[in-house]
């Protein structure tokens, strides 16, 4: 496989890149639902809607694929099995709605089920592991630091399972997963995700844009430079800098990792 082109693009957060690697799966699915006895006409104005859901959501009329997503949810839970690799499907789509909303005890909540469905299923490593990605996301932003790193954990081990870890989606659950251990200041935990994040940067067959690798390793040195960490924040800020010279990343994209070691430089104590 041929190295990725390397991108001039902005440094998305790790949630965007999630939103984006999550359209794929949730497009699609639906076609192969199987109930005992569905009604026909309900069944296919749930599609029907569902469809129409996702188009507002990708138009950005985030409020209208919020309220049509909560129709075809209280529809799915109706018409489908309870624990069907469908209804979880499309319960995570609900989820991801909710966290684009920044509703995120409720998209907290919808993940979990979503994730619990999908465990039951060995085939459906790539949806559980997102539906736990998400999860954990949600978890981050209400800050239930301690409670988002099992999650992480497991959504990771789920990347790997699938194959999809040298993906965007991969590569963020990592990142997320590191950056939390920083918080709880489980340092040795913590640097065994960075050097994981590091190696799927470096593959040149990772399936994620130069510019998201670029922010994942400046990441880590903005939550060590968050904990005061100077030391460890001036490694992360440097490693990522030699990254971007390396891959020839324009002058501007390093200006905020170059700000970065020039302010963790000023609080390291003096010699002695």
């Amino acid at each position: 496989m041929a190295p990725p082109t390397k991108s001039r693009l902005p440094a998305w957060n790790w949630k965007t890149f999630l939103i984006l690697s999550f359209l794929s799966l949730l497009g699609g699915c639906g076609a192969k639902m199987a109930v005992p006895h569905p009604n026909p006409a309900e069944l296919a104005e749930m599609m029907t809607l569902r469809k129409a859901g996702l188009e507002e959501y990708k138009k950005g009329n985030l409020e209208e694929a919020d309220k049509i997503t909560g129709q075809v949810l209280e529809m799915a839970e109706r018409l489908l099995p309870a624990q069907s690799v469908e209804l979880a499907l499309i319960r995570m789509n609900r989820a991801l709605i909710l966290h684009s909303r920044q509703q995120f005890e409720a998209s907290a909540s919808e993940s979990a089920k979503a994730a619990q469905a999908l465990k039951n299923h060995p085939d459906e490593f790539r949806g559980y592991a997102q539906a736990l990605a998400l999860y954990g996301g949600s978890l981050v932003r209400l800050g239930k630091v301690e409670e988002s790193v099992p999650v992480l954990q497991e959504a990771v081990r789920g990347y790997e399972k699938s194959g999809d870890l040298y993906t965007v989606s991969g590569l963020s659950a990592v990142a997320a997963l590191g950056c939390q251990l920083y918080l709880l200041d489980q340092y040795e935990e913590a640097a065994k995700s960075v050097k994981q994040a590091r190696e799927i940067c470096d593959n040149p067959h990772a399936k994620v844009p130069l510019a998201k690798r670029l922010e994942i390793l400046a990441r880590f040195g903005d939550t060590a430079l968050g904990k005061k960490q100077w030391e460890l924040a001036m490694e992360q800020y440097q490693h990522a800098l030699a990254f971007g010279k390396k891959n020839q990343v324009g002058f501007f994209e390093l200006i905020p990792i170059q700000g970065g070691i020039a302010k963790a430089r000023e609080n390291l104590p003096a010699p002695k």
